[in-house]
C-alpha cells in the first residue's frame, strides 16, 4: 500500500476518533462537576451513583470509539515505506494501549464505592487522573506517523493537514 493510501486510511479516522473524544470529554465535563459537587458536599449517595453512571457511560462510549479507530488503523494496513512496518505496528499499538487502558479504567469506576464520600473522591480523582495520562499516550500515537515518505504524503492530505494544525 501506498504512503497516500496508508494516511488516507489513518488521518480521517484519527481525525473522527479525536473530535468524538472531545465532544464526549466535553459532556463530561458539563455534567459531572456538578454532580461531584453534590456528593461531596453532603454525601449523596445518589450523587455519587449517578457520577458513577455518568463516568462509566462515558468510558464505554469513548472505548467503542478507540476500537473502531484502532480497526481502522489496522484496515489501513501497512505503508510500502521504509520502515513501514515499524510505523504501522508502532500506530497500532499505541493505539491498543489506549483501549486496554480504557478497559482497565472502567473497571476501577466500577470499583468505586458510593457509600464512602472520601473514598469515592479520591477514587474518582485517580480515575481522571488515569484517564488524562491514557489520553496523552494516544495523542503520542500520532507522532509514530514520523515516516519521510508518510511525512509527504500526509502533506498532500487535507484530514492530515487538518490533525497538524490541532
Amino acid at each position: 500500500m501506498s504512503a497516500s493510501s496508508y494516511v488516507a486510511g489513518i488521518c480521517p479516522a484519527t481525525s473522527h476518533f479525536l473530535s468524538t473524544a472531545s465532544a464526549q470529554e466535553q459532556q463530561l465535563e458539563s455534567q459531572l462537576p456538578s454532580i461531584l459537587s453534590a456528593a461531596a458536599t453532603s454525601g449523596d449517595t445518589a450523587a455519587m451513583a449517578q457520577a458513577k453512571h455518568l463516568l462509566l457511560s462515558f468510558v464505554n462510549q469513548s472505548s467503542a470509539a478507540a476500537q473502531t479507530w484502532q480497526n481502522a488503523i489496522r484496515a489501513a494496513g501497512t505503508p510500502n515505506v521504509t520502515g513501514g512496518s515499524s510505523v504501522a505496528a508502532a500506530f497500532d499499538g499505541d493505539a491498543g494501549k489506549f483501549v486496554a487502558a480504557l478497559r482497565t479504567l472502567r473497571s476501577d469506576i466500577n470499583a468505586l464505592p458510593t457509600t464512602d464520600p472520601t473514598a469515592f473522591q479520591q477514587g474518582i480523582q485517580a480515575a481522571l487522573d488515569k484517564f488524562q495520562s491514557s489520553s496523552r499516550s494516544a495523542d503520542s500515537a500520532l507522532n509514530n506517523l514520523h515516516n519521510s515518505q508518510i511525512d509527504a504524503a500526509a502533506k498532500q492530505t487535507a484530514a492530515c493537514r487538518a490533525l497538524g494544525s490541532s
